[in-house]
């Protein structure tokens, strides 16, 4: 079983390589109000990122992307 399927939470550091950007520009996406990109959920002062967010974003973003090239 790979790490993707049996964990839904991912910390940062294993968020960037799933989104395959560097650790900064996660930084950078998790601070930018307007991306609207998922928070995470902190315990004990360790960020954790709900999977299924993260994808659910990416979609979205590409599905606007299509419309505005369409508009």
């Amino acid at each position: 079983m790979s790490k993707r399927e049996d964990s839904k939470y991912l910390r940062n550091a294993e968020l960037a390589k799933y989104l395959n950007v560097t650790k900064m520009t996660l930084w950078r996406w998790q601070r930018d109000r307007a991306l609207r990109f998922p928070q995470p959920s902190v315990i004990h002062g360790i960020s954790y990122t709900d999977v299924e967010q993260i994808d659910q974003w990416m979609k979205a973003r590409v599905v606007d992307r299509a419309r505005s090239k369409v508009a």
